[in-house]
């Protein structure tokens, strides 16, 4: 590689090489064979089945994680035990216990660009190649390289459900009702306004796909809701569903001649 290509190519920010997941099974590892003792590196490269630059690297991750203390020198003086935060992770054997769960959601956060990814993109992350996009641009990661965190990071959210739990517990959800519209529109009877009827429109979570013109002064709004996108599937189901309950959605209206006038 010459020196102009060194120069220009794009470093990203630093991440763990490898899932909270992954790293956890590490420490389990390594406090099963030496419990809270310092250990030098070459023995856990051993115990770990990992040599040179790929060892250093797991090293890297899981202290970033916050789940390993790395001891001063250099090179293979170096001496590492698990950390405070570790080993309560795995005193913890309770089944479905909370307090676990929360130390390995803190563990989850400590690598600052997980951190900082996590806090922006609230309550969930941008779909494909938006993700890509917005990490490459806004976050200076290298477009190469991106793949490769979004899955680490992906990885560990899933194994934290770290989304799923602030939906649930509301941390960076509102608590709130959703914001709601309620409008009085006319019931046509028989091509007259009749009594007006509220309809709720809610903006929790819902988009608009498509508008169609149906009829003079007539159109349809397809809204849909919900934090997964929509797939030909999921159209193809919706159409069924329309065919099936056409008779139910037909409003009681007098012959097309009879409909009031646009002036």
């Amino acid at each position: 590689m010459s020196e102009s290509e060194k120069k220009s190519r794009v470093r990203s920010p630093n991440y763990p090489l490898i899932s909270i997941e992954k790293a956890i099974g590490y420490v389990q590892i390594l406090y099963d064979k030496h419990s809270r003792y310092s250990v030098a590196l070459p023995v856990i490269g051993d115990d770990w089945g990992l040599k040179g630059s790929y060892l250093a690297q797991h090293i890297a991750a899981i202290s970033s994680y916050g789940l390993i203390e790395v001891g001063g020198g250099s090179g293979d003086s170096r001496e590492i035990k698990i950390s405070d935060l570790a080993y309560k992770i795995m005193l913890d054997k309770r089944p479905n216990s909370k307090e676990r769960e929360d130390l390995i959601r803190e563990a989850a956060l400590n690598p600052p660009i997980f951190n900082k990814i996590y806090s922006t993109y609230q309550p969930k992350l941008p779909d494909g190649h938006l993700l890509e996009y917005e990490l490459v641009n806004k976050y200076s990661f290298n477009a190469i390289a991106v793949k490769s965190f979004i899955a680490v990071f992906k990885e560990t959210m899933d194994f934290t459900n770290l989304y799923k739990k602030d939906i649930i517990d509301g941390k960076n959800a509102t608590t709130e009702e959703p914001n709601m519209i309620i409008i009085d529109k006319p019931e046509i009877k028989g091509g007259q306004p009749g009594k007006t009827h509220p309809t709720i429109l809610t903006d929790a979570n819902e988009r608009e796909i498509a508008t169609y013109t149906i009829g003079r002064g007539l159109k349809a709004r397809i809204l849909i809701s919900g934090d997964q996108l929509t797939t030909i599937k999921s159209i193809e189901k919706l159409l069924n569903r329309m065919q099936e309950d056409k008779d139910d959605m037909i409003e009681s209206i007098a012959d097309e001649k009879d409909e009031p006038t646009q002036q």
